[in-house]
């Protein structure tokens, strides 16, 4: 990302936060659909602007024995959010308008905040050579396709689940705000993130990612399995667990990969994960109305379990 070498992340920070606020106040009060789409298009913009200039910045300003820790809190705030969301929906009756509104009345509120408290860089004058170096070679070695085979192994898998499984639910179960209730679990269960730090220092990295890519797979299968209440449950809290945490590995494995660039590596790993997340949902998306929702999710926890062929052999405990 040669504009955060040239810049600092913090910038990038900021306009992450504006957008995802802009994009989310403007949906909820037009009535308009084109305006409705781009405004959904700006927000989703700003988890691609601010993640990774995060991850450069940890790198900058935070002593190297809690890096790790501090990249799997911030993953975490998506778990919080939407845990909050979740919550502040029901409570509301159903009113995504009003819940939008309030969450983009936060990100103004958050975007100031950091504008104050998230250091600002002394840009080095040969900072933008040295990102230079990042090249196609560089790109290309066991450690980064293991990195980039994982990544949009991971967005395939984690779409698809986010995008058809609150509509499963929905569909198996009438009462109101089911598939609220399922993401607050799923939120819920997310806040293990804030622990992946400490996962990878008592079982090492390689333990740790394993065992969340099994649970993971897991979690994804048991929707094929069952279609009970509690199973609904069980699968929404271990996605949310192993999802979070995953993500909050995601960086840490990248800036191991990539130490000397990790704003450029990780935007390379996001860039691989989109890809994915395109992928996934629109192509078994289109097999809906002839294998139906379970055998979607059967193929996904499969892929899901592909992930444990590209854990990284060479990064240290």
């Amino acid at each position: 990302m040669f504009l955060v070498s040239k810049f600092g992340p913090k910038p990038f920070i900021l306009s992450g936060i504006f957008l995802g606020s802009v994009g989310l106040l403007t949906a909820s009060i037009t009535n308009n659909r084109l305006i409705f789409s781009l405004a959904c298009i700006i927000a989703g913009m700003s988890p691609g602007l601010s993640w990774s200039p995060f991850s450069d910045s940890v790198s900058r300003h935070v002593r190297i024995s809690l890096q790790k820790r501090s990249l799997a809190i911030i993953s975490t705030g998506a778990s919080l959010g939407l845990g909050a969301i979740a919550l502040l929906y029901i409570l509301l009756d159903g009113s995504w308008q009003t819940t939008w509104i309030i969450g983009s009345i936060v990100g103004f509120l958050l975007m100031i905040w950091a504008k104050y408290y998230i250091p600002a860089d002394h840009i080095i004058k040969n900072s933008h050579s040295v990102n230079h170096k990042l090249g196609l070679l560089k790109l290309i070695n066991s450690n980064t396709i293991s990195l980039f085979m994982a990544c949009i192994l991971f967005g395939i898998t984690q779409a698809t689940y986010w995008t058809y499984a609150a509509d499963f639910v929905q569909q198996l179960f009438s009462f109101n705000n089911s598939n609220a209730i399922f993401y607050l679990i799923t939120g819920t269960g997310g806040l293990a993130g804030l622990f992946a730090g400490d996962l990878i220092r008592l079982f090492g990295f390689k333990r740790s990612l394993s065992i969340t890519i099994l649970v993971y797979g897991f979690s994804i299968f048991v929707l094929f399995y069952s279609h009970s209440w509690i199973f609904i449950c069980i699968s929404g809290f271990l996605f949310g667990v192993t999802f979070m945490l995953y993500g909050a590995y995601l960086p840490i494995w990248s800036s191991e990969v990539f130490k000397h660039y990790p704003a450029k590596g990780f935007s390379s790993s996001i860039l691989v994960m989109t890809v994915g997340t395109i992928i996934g949902p629109a192509f078994l998306g289109s097999t809906i109305n002839f294998i139906g929702y379970k055998w979607i999710f059967l193929i996904s926890s499969i892929l899901a379990l592909v992930k444990l062929f590209f854990i990284p052999k060479t990064i240290e405990n």
